[in-house]
């Protein structure tokens, strides 16, 4: 995708999103499904309902909603602006990741559990003799299997659907766990070098609590008699959700409605798995390259800094010995001072104590001028 802003025709548009659904069309503009449908709206462009694509998939006829005449004032196109296309959550998928989701075809869920996956078949027998917790929903707290949390009523409902995502994503070469020992319980599926983590859950139905007989009896008779404020029950609807914070613009929860339920959705539930996955890569990618730039930038200062402590010591170094230098040709010309004072007083030159502490005093003089040692500049190599 070019950078920059694109013009979207409505009529173009309208053939776009029947031919193909938006989760695939919209990365395609550099935007999310929710920003493609929110032109569409603009334009006044019909999409496919729910559940259409299914249906298409399994050879069903279904009817192709008209595109409405414009009405007076109503846009013909849709201009895309840059800084739209810039937004973290108009992620684009990756090629790898495209290829990937070109290769996934319907996922049906079987109306028996037949021959569970291991996985499954652990999770079954972890909760199928568990009590149902205060929100009606079975678990077992000591055995780590998937994440699922539903009443009885909708458990084997559950596992099948979990049963065909497993099946489904190792079908693909991906790798489904429930954690390891540093992780918490839950199911992962690990799609370009990443963990995505899922689950099943069934929503609880809340409502106050009205108290029982006994529980009255209970208050009046002991101070510190208390019960609970909410009662809950099972909804009998499941959520399929992706378990995660991050990514904005990506969806990651499905769930029961009035005629649609969660088994209709998982094609579209595979679809976000790996753009979730692609995201986490992408972002990991930048953040290891953040770090690579921050480390050469460290590596960076680190040598200028070495560099600058050289250069100080040899400013340091050029100042002692010019110090040195002048320190010593200073005590050359008190040398001489004293020298040819003491001729001038009739010393001779070869007297003992003059000879012995001239010979002394030069030889000290010598050894502070760093000259005697050697040129400064023959150092440097």
């Amino acid at each position: 995708m070019k950078k920059g802003s694109i013009t979207v025709n409505r009529n173009e548009l309208y053939e776009q999103v029947w031919s193909e659904p938006v989760s695939r069309m919209a990365p395609k503009y550099g935007i999310s499904d929710v920003g493609l449908k929110k032109i569409c709206k603009k334009l006044n462009v019909p999409t496919p309902p729910l559940g259409y694509w299914t249906k298409i998939q399994h050879n069903i006829r279904v009817e192709k909603t008209p595109l409405p005449r414009l009405k007076h004032g109503e846009l013909q196109i849709h201009t895309i602006q840059k800084s739209e296309l810039n937004r973290k959550d108009n992620f684009e998928f990756s090629e790898e990741a495209k290829e990937i989701v070109s290769e996934f075809g319907p996922i049906k869920v079987s109306e028996r559990l037949t021959s569970p996956h291991p996985l499954v078949r652990k999770t079954r027998d972890a909760l199928s003799k568990a009590k149902p917790d205060k929100y009606g929903t079975l678990q077992n707290w000591r055995i780590k299997h998937l994440n699922v949390r539903v009443s009885a009523g909708l458990f084997n409902r559950a596992l099948r659907i979990m049963d065909c995502l497993i099946k489904f994503f190792e079908k693909q070469g991906f790798e489904v766990s429930i954690g390891n020992h540093n992780e918490s319980a839950g199911t992962y599926v690990i799609i370009l070098e990443g963990k995505i983590k899922f689950y099943i859950q069934e929503k609880s139905l809340r409502k106050d609590h009205v108290p029982t007989i006994k529980e009255k009896e209970d208050l009046k008779r002991w101070h510190y008699a208390s019960f609970e404020k909410y009662d809950y029950k099972p909804s009998g609807k499941l959520t399929l959700q992706i378990d995660s914070w991050s990514a904005a613009g990506i969806r990651k929860r499905w769930s029961d409605g009035k005629i649609q339920r969660v088994e209709n959705f998982l094609t579209d539930f595979t679809i976000n798995v790996v753009k979730m996955a692609d995201m986490k890569r992408a972002d990991r990618i930048e953040r290891e390259e953040r770090w690579r730039q921050q480390e050469e930038e460290h590596r960076r200062q680190a040598e200028m800094g070495r560099l600058r402590q050289i250069e100080e010591e040899r400013l340091r170094d050029l100042e002692k010995q010019a110090t040195l230098w002048f320190k010593s040709n200073q005590l050359r010309d008190y040398i001489g001072a004293v020298e040819a004072a003491a001729l001038e007083r009739g010393f001779s030159i070869e007297n003992e104590p003059l000879k012995s502490w001239l010979k002394w005093a030069k030889s000290h003089a010598n050894s502070c001028d760093p000259l005697k040692k050697g040129l400064p500049f023959e150092s440097l190599t």
